[in-house]
């Protein structure tokens, strides 16, 4: 292999990068993005599941189905990009849109999602209220929000106030 040739103080051995090229044939047409941000999701955006041998407060004792991180499953064109509990009475959501305008024409309508009924299905929790904040979580945005619509590519993020049993 090739070591790159640069002019110039080098520090430390060269960088070696390594990368994948994927593929896919099929057929054209309306819904042809649709396979092509599905298998996007599958190689990159794979779920990131995290473990820790501290003993769990709050959190349910119930089994593995009690586990189950919203109670509804969420439409096809929905992503749910973080959620992550802040503390013992707040729980960050952010969801987003996986498609553009006119990728696709079923999904990349806008979505109208109702907030509470996400978690409301969870015996462990109690949703008080839902605030929605900015992109970083630094900012908020508007109070007591029930049903949002998202649209194409629009990230949205989401503090619930909570009552953990």
């Amino acid at each position: 292999m090739a070591e790159l040739s640069e002019c110039g103080r080098h520090y430390g051995p060269p960088l070696r990068v390594r990368g994948t090229l994927s593929f896919a044939v099929s057929k054209s047409g309306p819904t042809a993005m649709r396979r092509v941000r599905e298998q996007q999701d599958e190689k990159y955006f794979a779920p990131l599941v995290v473990y820790s041998s501290a003993p769990a407060r709050g959190a349910p004792a119930r089994g593995a189905s009690a586990l189950v991180p919203l109670s509804v499953p969420l439409p096809p064109s929905l992503q749910l990009l973080t959620l992550q509990l802040l503390n013992k009475r707040q729980l960050l959501l952010r969801l987003g849109h996986r498609y553009a305008v006119d990728e696709d024409p079923e999904r990349s309508l806008p979505v109208e999602v109702d907030l509470p009924g996400l978690l409301s299905g969870l015996p462990w929790v109690t949703v008080l209220r839902v605030n929605e904040v900015s992109l970083t979580a630094a900012e908020l945005l508007q109070p007591r929000v029930h049903k949002v619509t998202i649209r194409p590519m629009d990230i949205r993020t989401f503090i619930y106030h909570i009552r953990l049993y």
